[in-house]
């Protein structure tokens, strides 16, 4: 066979493998390990929450991140609004984690008047934010039946080098399955086995002791952060991005349920000292602000008010104790301002 024949039988292969592999990995769907340590950690954490949703039925849920779990006293707004209120959280959770919790978990077993989603930046409409690596196990605790929609919003959609990585190269996804039970190991045996202290707690204390002691999160060691911060201008195109996202799907649930949706974007500690240009970012706020009224959902943005200092941060954007309180009395007064914490009629 002449040169150019081959050259163009082997192009011609190499598009049909990529044709396969395109076409084959939709059908098998997103690979799931639900016998890893840390899946298996998440999965109890589920099942405890379950247990508590069903013995003592909230009338108030909120859900988010540790901006929330560090941010947000459930117990406070509680005792303000005097209607039982529960805060579930998990590290790093975006949107896909809130669909799922929302109908997975809080809905399964209670059936609240209001549920609250603390959010930050973009991450309403970024369902392929945080759901490989660690966070996977939280989403693969909660899919149920809701595996196609978690498949084709947060992976299909979203093909990257990650996605090929984890799913075509098994040294890679054994990478990551090794990299999540040492993390498990040592959150297990260095933070709770020996010390006896949450691993939450245990990364709280260590903010309260590199901020107290004037290691701010300027630092080198804190560069991360500040990388965190940067969002690509695509990603900030709201209606573009509105109905690949779970936000219709979250205000669908609520709808069907009579539930009322509050978001609530909480302020980053990079926006409060200048730190970055906001301007794609502001607009985004006002179409998710105009879609909220269209929808009948309320969004409060602290975002560029004074509920918030410098100094009620730890390092990075969790808040400190104070800043926890006054976050809460403000979400709070927000609420109760439109009238959503009246009794149902």
């Amino acid at each position: 066979m002449p040169a150019h024949r081959k050259i163009q039988a082997l192009v011609i292969g190499l598009v049909a493998l990529l044709l396969l592999v395109f076409s084959t990995d939709q059908l098998g769907g997103v690979p799931r390990d639900l016998s890893n340590s840390a899946t298996i950690k998440s999965r109890q954490w589920v099942a405890d929450t379950r247990e508590q949703l069903r013995r003592d039925p909230p009338e108030i849920v909120v859900l988010g991140n540790s901006m929330a779990g560090y941010g947000f006293d459930d117990q406070l707004f509680e005792n303000l609004a005097q209607q039982k209120t529960r805060l579930l959280w998990r590290k790093g959770v975006g949107s896909a984690w809130f669909y799922l919790a929302l109908k997975n978990l809080v809905l399964a077993e209670s059936k609240p008047r209001m549920v609250i989603i603390v959010f930050r930046d973009n991450k309403l409409t970024r369902p392929d934010a945080n759901v490989w690596g660690g966070f996977k196990n939280d989403l693969d605790a909660l899919v149920g039946q809701d595996t196609a929609l978690v498949d084709q919003l947060s992976y299909f959609n979203h093909k990257n080098a990650e996605y090929y990585l984890a799913n075509y190269l098994p040294i890679y996804a054994e990478r990551n399955l090794w990299s999540d039970k040492i993390k498990f190991a040592v959150e297990q045996q260095v933070s709770e086995g020996i010390l006896g202290i949450d691993s939450s707690e245990l990364i709280s204390s260590l903010n309260r002791l590199f901020t107290f002691n004037g290691i701010k999160y300027r630092e080198l060691g804190n560069l991360g952060y500040y990388q965190s911060t940067r969002l690509e201008p695509e990603e900030l195109r709201f209606d573009h991005n509105l109905q690949d996202s779970y936000l219709p799907h979250l205000l669908e649930l609520c709808r069907r349920h009579g539930i009322d949706l509050v978001t609530v974007r909480i302020q980053r500690l990079v926006d409060i000292e200048g730190l970055r240009d906001t301007a794609e970012l502001d607009r985004y706020i006002d179409d998710l602000a105009d879609y909220a009224r269209q929808q009948d959902f309320a969004l409060i943005d602290s975002t560029g008010k004074d509920w918030l200092e410098r100094s009620h941060y730890y390092t990075n954007d969790h808040l400190n104790a104070a800043g926890k309180q006054r976050f809460t009395e403000v979400i709070y007064r927000e609420i109760a301002q439109r009238n959503l914490l009246a009794e149902r009629r």
